[in-house]
């Protein structure tokens, strides 16, 4: 197996080179033109909030989700453990550990907020993760990578390739906070990085924050986040790692729940949260048009639901589906590419597991505290030469100290996990 220094060279290029020149010799029909540039690699990964694993496998076996069948066709097809996390299974901590390989007491992200000591809170943001993030870690090694809307990316980093921050939707940063009682940081030049990307965004026109929780209104708000990724990939250089996050699926879940799941006297005339997958898997299907073989794709999501008994009401409609125990704390894992195994199960992988694994695609080692292994399971040939593991990655300059939680907000947050509040 080659070291990792020849494996940074052949990432780079310089063996496929070689290799392709060599080929050239001896079979010159299968050479690509001179003047053709070759495919891209690129990891792609999808995080799609709280989609329900068992009712996706269902609607796929009914032949209603061609595009989630395609991907597992042709790929490698699992679920993915977060009760690891700490339960309930909490957004902002599941995916802060995929992004950072390590468990919240090591990245420092338990919630949605903190309070400070006079009992105000504020709104989380990256300054308040103490762990290197995927894409800091893969920019540092010299890759581009494009990051979306994924969890605490506000305020933007510089690094090489662009982000469109968790807050970069103004509205939608407001209205989260005003669900949160919390306030939160919004600056127009922390948003989109790099500056000039924003003007190409605004041609995209936004999707309002107070849209109903109904899968025509999911739609839209998730298509928008393809959309900016898209605009983004269109007008900045091609990037090797890219990073999508959506919450549609989540939202609409918590309030539309019992449209799939009725109790004895309930009888929904529709089933909102089977609308909403089938639009996704267009929305995905959209996606799949734009990779190319080279491409390695992951789906992710970080936890299941269930029927709430409360069913009561802060701020909206009532949240009638919750995801509180252990047995809700697994999501869905789906990969595909040229690496991977097609038409595999490959049973259950570990949120830990995601970033070595990412990493390791990107001919970058993973770091020694980082508990999570390669997922080998998945390639077509499980028994390869991992790299050798560095000590760890610096998180680099945090901007603020993430504060301790007190009592009182372990009390508030305790109380809004008994009401099904937290998603």
């Amino acid at each position: 197996m080659r070291d990792p220094a020849v494996r940074m060279l052949w990432h780079r290029g310089f063996l496929f080179a070689v290799m392709l020149a060599a080929a050239c010799v001896l079979v010159p029909t299968a050479c690509r033109r001179a003047d053709t540039p070759a495919e891209k690699e690129r990891v792609i990964i999808v995080g799609v909030d709280g989609l329900h694993t068992p009712l996706m496998h269902e609607l796929v076996g009914a032949g209603k989700l061609p595009n989630f069948k395609s991907i597992i066709e042709q790929g490698a097809a699992g679920t993915m453990s977060t009760w690891e996390t700490k339960l309930p299974p909490l957004s902002t901590r599941i995916w802060t550990s995929v992004a950072t390989g390590v468990l919240p007491k090591e990245h420092g992200i338990f919630s949605f907020f903190t309070t400070d000591s006079d009992g105000s809170r504020r709104m989380l943001t990256g300054a308040h993760r103490k762990s290197a993030a995927m894409w800091q870690i893969a920019s540092r090694a010299g890759m581009r990578v494009g990051v979306v809307n994924w969890w605490f990316t506000y305020p933007v980093e510089e690094l090489d390739g662009f982000i469109i921050s968790d807050r970069y939707i103004e509205s939608w940063a407001r209205r989260s906070a005003k669900f949160w009682n919390a306030e939160h940081e919004w600056s127009p030049d922390s948003v989109v990085y790099p500056p000039e990307l924003d003007t190409a965004l605004r041609s995209i026109e936004e999707v309002p924050s107070a849209l109903g929780p109904d899968p025509e209104s999911a739609e839209k708000k998730d298509g928008y986040i393809f959309d900016l990724s898209y605009k983004a990939l269109e007008t900045q250089p091609a990037v090797d790692l890219l990073l999508i996050y959506t919450r549609g699926m989540d939202e609409l879940s918590h309030m539309q729940w019992h449209t799939h799941e009725p109790l004895p006297g309930e009888k929904p005339t529709r089933d909102l949260v089977v609308d909403y997958m089938i639009r996704f898997d267009g929305i995905l299907g959209r996606l799949l048009e734009r990779l190319t073989p080279s491409d390695t794709l992951m789906v992710l999501s970080d936890h299941g639901f269930e029927r709430s008994t409360k069913s009561v009401s802060v701020a909206g409609p009532p949240t009638t589906g919750e995801h509180q125990t252990k047995e809700s704390a697994y999501g869905l894992f789906l990969m595909m590419g040229p690496r991977i195994k097609k038409g595999e199960s490959v049973g259950v992988v570990s949120v830990l597991d995601i970033l070595p694994t990412t990493l390791e695609l990107l001919d970058i080692p993973a770091a020694e505290n980082m508990p999570g292994k390669v997922f080998r399971k998945a390639y077509i040939d499980p028994e390869f030469e991992t790299l050798p593991r560095v000590a760890t990655y610096e998180r680099g300059a945090v901007g603020v100290e993430a504060s301790e939680r007190s009592k009182e907000e372990e009390e508030r947050i305790d109380h809004l996990r008994a009401l099904g509040y937290l998603d």
